[in-house]
């Protein structure tokens, strides 16, 4: 599978145009990482902006059916 970096509107914009609008569509799986944790001596830590990320697993009644987005901050 081919990944598409999704960084500008117009990156979302063609996407959207490509799946048809996400007509049909629901939300399978959505997850996300925010970065923070415990450290093994229990300090707290928040992670850096590149840290965090998000997955979005969509499905739809049409072709392709399965549609995988992801989106990291930088």
């Amino acid at each position: 599978m081919n990944w598409k970096e999704i960084k500008y509107q117009k990156d979302i914009e063609e996407l959207l145009d490509v799946y048809g609008g996400l007509h049909d569509s629901c939300i399978v799986n959505f997850c996300y990482e925010s970065g923070a944790g415990v450290t093994p001596d229990k300090s707290m830590y928040f992670g850096g902006a590149s840290d965090h990320g998000l997955r979005v697993t969509f499905q739809r009644q049409w072709d392709p059916m399965t549609i995988e987005w992801f989106a990291f901050q930088e």
